[in-house]
């Protein structure tokens, strides 16, 4: 399947539908473009509602928070991967499959990607995580998981973005990919929707492609 591609490109889009693939409809990504400002200035550029929303739900003890961007240890490394499977176990509105333990290794071992760590002066463990991709001016974080203890400090998933977000800033980013769901979270931060669709053959598109190859 060819995803991720822009609506919006008719000539593209076009040229790959003529190919015989079906157009299938996807979730908007959510995407900030930061301009080049730096953390400060970009946050300070948010609406009025937005900067109230991190006033009341971001920032009140920040400062009780980290991020830890170092290579995870083996025990590290396997915490992770459990965090993000119990995430991924309540996130119904995606029916996907699960991520092998392999990929969480090799991201651990690249220069371009980089596993977060999010930790507060409360816990030993990490509270959240994020993997994420590093190319140039973009930041993809591409998978989420959250520590499964009852007692979490208060607006933790929040948080948790903000601290991406302004990792990503401090580190030369400008465009920051924040993927699907949890857009109005996401509208928080100044995150855009962008509309995306993919193409692929379809079950149905398929045989008919074949009944048309063999009537030629």
């Amino acid at each position: 399947m060819i995803r991720e591609l822009n609506p919006e490109n008719e000539d593209l889009c076009s040229t790959i539908y003529d190919m015989g693939l079906a157009k299938i409809e996807l979730p908007d990504n959510n995407i900030i473009f930061t301009e080049n400002k730096d953390t400060d200035t970009y946050f300070a550029s948010l609406n009025k509602k937005q900067r109230y929303k991190l006033r009341k739900e971001v920032y009140p003890k920040i400062e009780d928070y980290q991020i830890d961007n170092e290579v995870c240890n083996i025990d590290e490394l396997k915490f992770v991967y459990q965090m993000y499977l119990q995430t991924k176990s309540r996130k119904l509105e995606l029916n996907t499959f699960d991520l092998p333990y392999k990929f969480f290794e090799e991201a651990n071992n690249s220069k371009d990607w980089e596993i977060l760590r999010i930790f507060h002066k409360n816990f030993e463990e990490p509270l959240s995580m994020g993997i994420c991709y590093r190319n140039n001016n973009e930041y993809c974080a591409v998978v989420f998981g959250m520590n499964k203890k009852e007692s979490l400090p208060d607006n933790l998933y929040k948080k948790t973005i903000y601290l991406v977000v302004k990792h990503a800033i401090n580190n030369g980013a400008d465009i920051i990919h924040l993927g699907i769901t949890a857009e109005q979270t996401k509208h928080m931060f100044g995150a855009k929707r962008i509309k995306q669709v993919g193409y692929g053959i379809l079950k149905d598109n398929y045989n008919a492609l074949l009944l048309d190859s063999m009537e030629g």
